[in-house]
């Protein structure tokens, strides 16, 4: 009755958290919907929660034990505990050869009891985690000698015991308890606690005697007494089983030992090092074989760009796959938060990766969540930080002059260069060209033409920009986490809430993250688990794409615009539009303004994505019998993204659209298009059933044979649909709408422009895929010095409709290891501390569902532009030919540790061959169709991966340890049938990355015409036409084929890496991380003559054009020229622009401060963060930073944060 009271009191008290929750969400616009989604969570978790803290105060070790053994192994006896208790034990074969025979008789014993007179003289000691007994070796402290010498007890007996007691970063654990415990090491009434520095006191009459050390979250130890106990350090529960349990598959988790494929482990301390939104980010520079792409400003944050060795694939998905707590997870990468995440594992070979099949051909990262502890109290952490962005640095960009712009302007205008676009009254004109015509007009004196343009050369753009469109950016992080546990339940429930303010000042991003992990142990041998989670993120951004943005705007992107005047009011942008004889008549007055005034449109438009995701997972694992287990896991995810495209009636974009389909006589106007707004929904969602049920079988017999293995089912259903709606004269206040003729061909500019339909394109889709899978893993291991692995996969899939026989493909591996130092002679060397060789070859995938082997064909929601009737095309033609993508690859590695571990890491080579590859393929005209996605491309990508670990120096005030990852990469092309052999098609523009699909060239390779400098007289570019100079620039730019032209290698890094050095002193700890990128390319962009005539794009270059015989000595670019040809974009993607792009980088700085904990608050620790700190060096003497681009590098950002725990 009293718990169900106290039940009911904590239903009452979340009840009425919730109503002031809801009143805070409704404040920062979060609907209903969201509400009640978070209470069902939250009745949900306080029915969980309750369930286990009634259990909390339950003892782990209730079962009583009955055991008689003498001069027995220590491995038999915990053979014996765990068929009496159920308990596993967790330990490697070398840690059990230093133990000591076992003699031990007890009778009903509790088994907490049992363990520790089992352990009592033996060189090793135990932890708990959840129903599993990790089995370590002691520390220092632990093996101290029972039996001293009775002379030094003599002495010391004249002194009390001191000692202080921290964690393992030195910092005060205040509270931390000492125990006298007995002969049977039982704990005494003699007992102790630390006080608020971490030390402590005993009477001088216990030394000697034995000591149990402990502290709420950290393993125990047990200890002989003495007078000058120093600092006892205690490492947090799950420290030692994070050394066992090294890596996860995604299936099962294998001891470090036991591995033989590639792996890379980042743990929660090292994740956490950095602060960021999202978790990709905080894996870049800390582990070998990752590359990141930063070239395309678009794609940030909404595609992974985040490769492990290099890409796999030319046309299929290209990223790799994410696995969530055992499941794959194809949701939006943005929605897992990084607080949530316990550690991450990074498979790289195919003996790590090929159990997930086609899904692993470009590798898999195994996120794996934070879980509720068993035989835990209740724990409360919190973390919060907040992050301030300085503004994008646009004096970065490489602007040409006001002046010099200015200057070109005339030069193109006195050459009668502009005037076509006078005869046109839809031609867009500078404010500039149009000062020149009315001065030429004879309206404007030459004095006020020169006194304007003297003001405007005064103008920088740029100061505009980044006082009005960009702003600091600033983003707060909030966490909290509540935890419980007994010996049979445990619950996780987290909360965390995201608010981004980022550099455009239209810009920003919410998240809140709810979730519940609840595990339970219903018997010895059975146990289920459930976890929920909730995301909902918005995120809102300027409406019609990112065109108030710099160099981005709808029109007047010169270097001498103004935003505002000098009190800052808008001002407006002139040299967009009609021209201005046209808009001032157009209509007879009756048609909306023209004029363009950027700073108006912010509030004028807007684009908001709404998304939500639910996320479930029920597992449950059955031990049949001593090592055979049965489990089974079922996932559900359902993710519903909206987005809003608002376009306001006073916004530029519709009143150029209102005004484009008016029709409009002497005294009449009619609106094709209703007056108000437009208004675009965009409505996705996805629906993903997973499910898998697995056997393992795990069996060691004497002491010598080891083995593991796994088999299972796996079926997969994805499903997506999108659909849209288009609303024109849309009241958002009302919600009504005019309807609109979408069908008929209706007059544009009142006909002078001819006939346009309305857009009115409404796409509804819908796919459904369908997957199932076979597979079957296991490893042998021989004196825990041989080691054999295999791994088996068969998946089969709906995409192809090819035969039976092709709609399934075998993916299997094979690995073998040999751990050297478990040999007699490397044993107890003095060098190695450990020394393992290991080699694995093996097959995954890839899946491209982009064509099939029948026709694609898209039913069009519009009628024919020419023929006015509902019509279909054919996006592929049938390819009865299609494969699998296959990729294999062949990996060769050496761990190593050195003098007693000082020194360690990991050594590794491999071989990649993707085959079969899905790209694009010339076929004979006479089918239909010039070219087609089929099978047709291979690639062979080398490298090798080096990480290393020192520990310079190491006592008990200072520690310095050191990382250094290194990374070789290099993928080429060795088959490919190229859909046409034009030069021009295989050149990567002015910095980008652009994949060459050319045998024996780089994936991402660099390819230019050839350079032959300026022309001595004239200035002009000049190349190369049947191996002879030449200025014949449409055979140079449209004629040249990809065997003439030069190759100067990869446009990606292909030695890349990161040092990283940590200092702890007493409460501190502070790092830095250097990372470098080497031996690749970039094309830099440089003034081109067509594009500013035709475009008005400048560059600063301009200043260092060829003016006169012998500037070719010094400068390639050539002469500003009219009549404007081809040999300004021959010059653009010529060998002159070639730079090479190595660059180290000091990346960030870490500083944290440890302090003492309380009664209350314990490890409260501060934090101070700083990420692009800038650049030590780079090859180029440009100044450019090629790791992003065009783009302005990521601007300097600070970070502040604090967390602890309850």
């Amino acid at each position: 009755m009293q718990d169900a009271l106290v039940f009911r009191r904590q239903q009452r008290n979340a009840d009425q958290t919730l109503q002031m929750y809801r009143n805070f969400i409704r404040n920062i616009g979060i609907d209903d919907a969201l509400y009640r989604s978070i209470k069902l969570i939250m009745r949900l978790t306080t029915i969980l929660l309750w369930v286990t803290f009634m259990q909390v105060s339950a003892s782990s070790f209730g079962q009583k034990v009955t055991l008689r053994y003498s001069n027995s192994s220590l491995k038999s006896v915990l053979k014996e505990l765990k068929a009496q208790t159920g308990y596993n034990f967790l330990y490697t074969e070398r840690l059990l050869q230093q133990a000591n025979p076992v003699f031990i008789r007890v009778e009903s014993r509790e088994l907490g009891e049992v363990l520790d007179q089992l352990f009592m003289h033996q060189p090793l000691t135990y932890d708990l985690d959840s129903r599993t007994i990790v089995i370590r070796q002691k520390s220092v402290e632990e093996n101290s000698p029972i039996e001293i010498d009775k002379a030094k007890i003599q002495i010391e007996q004249q002194q009390p015991i001191r000692g202080r007691v921290t964690n393992e970063r030195s910092e005060a654990l205040v509270g931390a308890s000492i125990y006298v415990l007995d002969a049977q090491g039982r704990r005494t009434a003699v007992q102790t606690k630390t006080d608020d520095q971490g030390y402590f006191e005993l009477p001088p009459d216990r030394v000697g005697a034995k000591l149990e050390v402990g502290y709420l979250g950290y393993t125990a130890q047990k200890l002989t007494a003495r007078s000058d106990m120093d600092v006892i350090s205690l490492k947090p529960f799950s420290a030692e089983v994070d050394e066992v349990e090294v890596v996860s598959t995604g299936y099962q988790k294998i001891p470090k030992e036991r591995a033989t494929g590639s792996f890379e482990f980042v743990d929660n301390k090292l994740l956490n090092r950095k602060v960021s939104t999202d978790f990709i980010s905080r894996l870049e520079d800390v582990v070998p074989s990752i590359t990141t792409m930063k070239t395309y400003q678009p794609a940030r944050g909404k595609l992974l760009n985040f490769n492990i060795r290099g890409q796999s694939t030319l046309r299929s998905n290209v990223w790799p796959l994410i696995v969530l707590d055992g499941m794959p997870y194809q949701g939006d990468f943005n929605n897992i938060n990084p607080n949530d995440i316990e550690n991450v594992t990074l498979l790289k070979d195919a003996a790590a990766s090929s159990i997930w099949g086609a899904q692993s051909g470009n590798g898999v990262i195994v996120i794996t969540t934070k879980k509720g502890k068993f035989g835990k109290p209740i724990q409360l952490s919190f973390n919060s930080n907040i992050t301030v962005g300085a503004r994008p640095d646009l004096y970065y960009q490489p602007q040409m002059s006001s002046a010099d712009f200015i200057e070109a302007e005339r030069y193109f205008f006195d050459k009668g260069g502009y005037d076509f676009k006078f005869e046109d009254i839809f031609n867009r004109l500078s404010p500039v060209l149009l000062l020149l015509k009315e001065n030429r007009d004879g309206t404007l004196s030459d004095v006020d033409l020169e006194t304007k343009l003297n003001e405007l050369k005064k103008i920088d753009s740029r100061d505009d920009f980044s006082k009005y469109v960009y702003r600091k950016a600033v983003k707060q992080q909030y966490n909290i986490q509540l935890s419980a546990g007994s010996d049979k339940m445990s619950n996780l429930f987290s909360v965390g809430y995201d608010r981004n303010l980022n550099n455009v000042v239209t810009s920003s991003y919410d998240r809140l993250n709810l979730r519940n992990n609840f595990r339970v142990n219903p018997l010895k041998n059975l146990s289920f688990g459930l976890d929920i989670m909730y995301i909902e993120g918005r995120n809102k951004e300027f409406g019609y794409s990112n065109q108030n943005q710099y160099n981005m705007m709808f029109g007047g992107n010169y270097p001498y615009t103004r935003l505002a005047d000098d009190r800052g009011n808008p001002v407006e942008v002139i040299g967009n539009g009609p021209l201005p004889i046209y808009q001032d008549t157009a209509g007879n007055g009756r048609l909306f303004s023209w004029k363009y005034f950027p700073l108006k449109e912010l509030d004028q438009s807007s684009e908001i994505t709404s998304s939500r995701e639910n996320v479930f997972n029920l597992d449950g694992k059955w031990e049949m019998m001593p090592g055979l287990n049965l489990s089974a896991i079922y996932n559900y995810r359902r993710s519903l993204t909206k987005t809003e495209n608002w376009q306001g009636a006073d916004s530029y974009y519709m009143r150029q659209l209102l005004n484009g389909y008016a029709v409009y006589y002497d005294n009449t106007i009619k609106w094709n298009i209703p007056l108000g707004d437009k208004m675009t929904f965009f409505n996705q969602e996805g629906v993903a059933h997973q499910g898998r049920v697995q056997l393992s079988y795990d069996h060691k017999w004497k002491d010598k044979h080891d083995l593991h293995s796994i088999a299972g089912y796996e079926i997969r259903q994805n499903t997506a649909s999108q659909n849209s709606a288009l609303y024109y004269g849309y009241d958002k206040n009302r919600l009504t709408y005019m309807p609109v003729d979408y069908v008929n061909q209706l007059p544009f500019a009142n006909g002078y422009l001819g006939t346009n339909r309305i857009w009115g394109e409404m796409p509804l889709l819908g796919t459904t895929n369908r997957f199932t899978s076979y597979f079957a893993n296991a490893s042998y291991a021989y004196d825990g010095k041989y080691i054999l692995s295999a791994s088996a996969r068969k998946d089969a899939s709906n995409l192809f409709g090819v035969k039976s026989n092709n709609r399934g493909k075998p993916f299997w591996s094979v690995g073998a290891a040999w751990v050297l130092t478990n040999e007699g002679f490397l044993k107890d060397h003095p060098v190695f501390s450990s020394l393992k060789l290991r080699a694995t070859y093996g097959f995954n995938g890839n899946v491209n569902n982009t064509t099939a082997a029948f026709p694609i064909m898209t039913i069009q929601s519009q009628v024919h532009g020419i023929t006015g009737l509902p019509y279909a095309q054919i996006m592929s033609p049938p390819n009865p030919s299609l494969r699998w993508e296959t990729v294999g690859m062949l990996n060769l590695g050496l761990d190593f540790a050195l003098l007693n571990s000082r020194i360690s890491g990991t050594l590794e080579y491999f071989r990649k061959t993707p085959r079969d590859l899905v790209s694009t393929t010339k076929l004979d005209p006479t089918t239909g169709f010039s070219s087609m996605n089929m099978n047709s491309a291979d690639i062979l990508g080398k490298g090798l991966d080096l990480s290393i670990q020192s520990r310079n120096v190491v006592n008990r005030l200072f520690s310095w340890t050191t990382n250094l990852i290194f990374s070789y990469n290099r993928n080429t092309i060795t088959k490919s049938y190229l859909s046409n052999t034009k030069g021009l098609n295989y050149i990567s523009g002015p910095q980008t990355n652009f994949r060459t699909p050319v045998v024996d060239a780089d994936l991402f390779g660099q390819y230019t015409f050839k350079w032959a400098g300026l022309d001595p007289q004239t200035g002009e570019p000049r190349g190369y036409v049947n191996g002879e100079i030449s200025k014949d620039y449409p055979t140079i730019y449209n004629g040249t084929q990809v065997a003439d032209l030069d190759y100067w290698g990869s446009t990606v890094p292909v030695y890349f890496g990161a040092f990283r050095n940590t200092f702890m002193y007493k409460n501190w700890e502070a790092s830095f991380n250097i990372s470098y990128q080497l031996g690749h390319v970039f094309l830099r962009n440089s003034f081109n003559n067509s594009m500013f005539w035709d475009y008005e794009t400048g560059h600063s270059d301009y200043a260092l054009r060829w003016q006169k015989p012998g500037d070719e000595n010094w400068t390639d670019v050539p002469a500003l020229s009219y009549p404007v040809n081809s040999g300004s974009m021959f010059y653009s993607l010529s060998s002159a622009l070639v730079e090479k792009a190595d660059q180290i980088k000091l990346r960030d700085f870490q500083l944290a401060y440890r302090i003492n904990s309380s009664k209350v608050i314990k490890n409260p620790q501060l934090y101070l963060y700083m990420q692009n700190l800038g650049t030590l060096w780079r090859a180029n003497n440009w100044g450019i930073d090629p790791e992003f681009g065009k783009n302005s590098p990521d601007p300097f950002s600070v970070s502040l944060g604090i967390n602890f725990s309850l």
